[in-house]
């Protein structure tokens, strides 16, 4: 019963951890060229709202999703809010709806940035958004995600082994309990 307990508990811990991650306040660390981007479809009228500061400059961009492919492929861009700075507040009105994008990117620094970010998508009643999909664009978040996904899988085995481990053993043995036949 214990054990059933504890991997249903482990597994709502780990469907929950990608929630935990993109709470609407961030702070994360930005090598030289690493970006740290906040996306989600947004209707007309909504407005994204929120401030950044960081050690160093930061480039800050909110623009659509054809024009974020763009500044990934290098090419020019329209970006509807641009700024390049420590610290700046927006507070951005969506003229359409699409899929918007909140960029925040260290090309300015060869030194790892400190950046915290709050950033609120909100729709036409007033109402936050929480449901943010927040990413990095880098080499070194791929052997980071890997990490954390073996730190999970590492602590739920521990867990199950620890949880049969203590499982309680009967205080009589079976065999005692019958008669033998004679």
């Amino acid at each position: 019963m214990r054990e059933r307990i504890f991997v249903a508990v482990t597994l709502l811990i780990f469907f929950l951890s990608p929630t935990a991650i993109q709470s609407l306040a961030i702070d994360v660390n930005l090598g030289y060229g690493e970006f740290y981007v906040i996306h989600r479809s947004a209707s007309n009228g909504w407005r994204i709202v929120g401030s950044y500061s960081s050690e160093t400059t930061i480039e800050f961009a909110i623009c659509n999703v054809g024009n974020y492919s763009k500044w990934l492929n290098n090419q020019t861009p329209s970006l509807y809010d641009h700024y390049v700075g420590t610290s700046y507040n927006f507070n951005f009105t969506v003229p359409y709806d699409d899929d918007w994008y909140v960029v925040f990117s260290n090309s300015y620094s060869v030194t790892t940035n400190s950046l915290s970010v709050e950033v609120y998508y909100v729709n036409q009643n007033g109402t936050t958004q929480t449901q943010l999909t927040t990413f990095f664009q880098s080499l070194i978040v791929t052997p980071f995600f890997v990490v954390f996904i073996l730190i999970i899988v590492v602590v739920c085995l521990l867990g199950v082994w620890c949880s049969r481990r203590k499982e309680r053993q009967p205080a009589v043995r079976y065999e005692e309990l019958l008669s033998v036949p004679e």
